[in-house]
């Protein structure tokens, strides 16, 4: 059988986030099983075209530069199938119009939760949100839930609501979500339940750290209110364990605020580190030997217990989205029992009294990486679902559109 050609979209954010590293890990895995033409997007592009700001906004309900670049390429390629990542917001809805158009399986590859929220994981203020789930993203305009801002809230409900309007939800031809809990929302926010199937993500192994015993510990990720940064900082101060040092490897706008904090209250047992590129990462990898990812909102799935895991290294998480799916609780780390700074303390504590057991916590997580998380398996689930949706090379033709 012929390798089918595979048409992978993704509209990119202002900063590098973990859908993008995402997308690039699947164009690559896909590459073995299939002919993949990326089509890459971004905010950036859109921001620096010679558009008046007017422009831009219509922009976003209608990109008619995004929509030539697609026309474009459908005309010089024909494609057995479609996998789209992201559309927001720069590429706008044209790119599911268009998607509709063809005679070919369209794949959603949902990452997040802007179906059914504004800022894409139904947190705001503190706490979970779900006040938008079912279309009306009203209460997300009034609140300024994009962008800390009303009317680029207000644009971004114009653009979702007209994707709803379109029918696009129950349209396309199939969902991929990364985990249980990640589908079980987005049934709520309009998604055919039938239609959706859980395909966790996955990492490639390397050769884990070897070396000095690590007694450090470190948070990897986004500094912001829903990554419950504040809380692990809390929850380490309260415990302030001697000879160990918490590491805030990342950045983000809460990163002045974290500053603040920890000089005013002299904690000297944490560092922040800005972002390290994952070649760069080495040495501090080296030097912690626990990992918590401290989340207030839904989590989709949780990269970094892959990467922690990668380095042999147990993790701590809270109860919130699909981290608790990936941990076997005393085995290859620790469930919190609520995403609160005395829980995480409390977590945390036990974690530390039980150090001689976290080499052979992470070896747990490593074995889960060549089984359940590993790329084989992944392509393995994407092949069944191209199966199932009969995606194969077609005899070529000639395409118009």
């Amino acid at each position: 059988m012929q390798r089918p050609r595979i048409l992978h979209i993704f509209s990119r954010y202002g900063e590098l986030g973990g859908e993008e590293v995402c997308f690039h890990a699947i164009t690559e895995a896909l590459a073995a099983v299939a002919d993949v033409t990326p089509f890459v997007y971004s905010t950036g592009e859109l921001f620096r075209s010679p558009h008046g700001a007017l422009t831009k906004m219509r922009y976003m309900l209608h990109n008619r530069d995004v929509e030539e670049k697609l026309r474009e390429c459908l005309r010089e390629n024909r494609f057995d199938a479609w996998i789209i990542h992201n559309t927001f917001p720069a590429m706008s809805p044209c790119v599911y119009e268009l998607a509709m158009q063809q005679s070919v399986p369209v794949i959603h590859y949902l990452h997040n939760y802007r179906a059914g929220c504004l800022n894409g994981v139904f947190y705001r203020d503190g706490a979970p949100c779900f006040s938008c789930k079912n279309g009306n993203y009203l209460p997300g305009v009034l609140h300024a839930c994009w962008r800390g801002s009303a009317p680029c809230s207000a644009l971004a409900a114009a653009a979702l609501c007209k994707t709803r309007r379109m029918g696009t939800w129950n349209r396309l031809s199939s969902y991929i979500a990364v985990s249980r809990r990640q589908r079980e929302l987005l049934i709520q926010s309009g998604i055919p339940e039938d239609k959706i199937r859980v395909i966790p993500h996955f990492i490639r192994q390397k050769t884990a750290l070897a070396g000095l015993p690590r007694r450090d510990v470190l948070y990897a990720g986004r500094l912001t209110r829903e990554k419950g940064v504040f809380q692990l900082v809390r929850a380490w101060e309260s415990l302030s364990p001697p000879g160990r040092t918490l590491y805030l490897m990342g950045d983000g706008p809460l990163r002045g605020e974290l500053e603040r904090y920890v000089s005013s209250r002299q904690l000297e047992s944490i560092r922040l580190t800005g972002f390290i590129p994952h070649e760069e990462q080495g040495a501090i990898r080296a030097a912690c030997g626990l990992t918590v990812a401290p989340s207030l909102w839904e989590e989709t799935f949780g990269m970094v217990v892959l990467e922690a895991w990668l380095h042999g290294t147990p993790v701590i998480v809270t109860p919130c989205g699909g981290l608790p799916e990936l941990i076997t609780h005393g085995q290859n780390g620790w469930i919190a029992r609520e995403p609160s700074a005395e829980s995480l303390a409390e977590t945390l504590h036990t974690a530390l009294e039980e150090e001689e057991h976290w080499p052979a916590m992470g070896a747990h997580g490593q074995k889960l990486l060549s089984s359940t998380y590993s790329p084989a398996t992944w392509l393995q689930s994407m092949e069944s679902l191209f199966e199932e949706l009969r995606i194969s090379r077609q005899p070529s033709t000639t395409t118009t559109s």
